[in-house]
């Protein structure tokens, strides 16, 4: 096979192409923790005074394409991971 086999596409097929931005560099999309505030809702926290220090709201979650610096992501993270044992610490038995 060679190129010249290879079928060619026309650019003005009427195929859609993805709307997509990729992230830049030091940024990942939101789809890993897209589940974050309901996670938190969950585990008895409110998601909206957790996120709104870093800026965010939940509708920003709500598209997984959305960007997000990898810094934030990590105390996006720890601010959650906080709060839920916060609470867990609360509900368990003094052993």
């Amino acid at each position: 096979m060679t190129i010249q086999d290879i079928p060619f596409m026309p650019a003005n097929t009427d195929r859609k192409t993805p709307r997509t931005v990729l992230p830049r560099t030091g940024e990942i999309r939101i789809a890993p923790i897209a589940v974050v505030p309901e996670l938190l809702r969950e585990l008895g926290v409110a998601p909206g005074p957790l996120l709104r220090p870093f800026g965010l709201t939940e509708d920003y979650f709500h598209d997984c394409d959305n960007p997000l610096p990898y810094a934030l992501m990590g105390r996006i993270i720890e601010a959650a991971t906080r709060a839920t044992v916060s609470r867990a610490e609360l509900r368990s038995p003094p052993r």
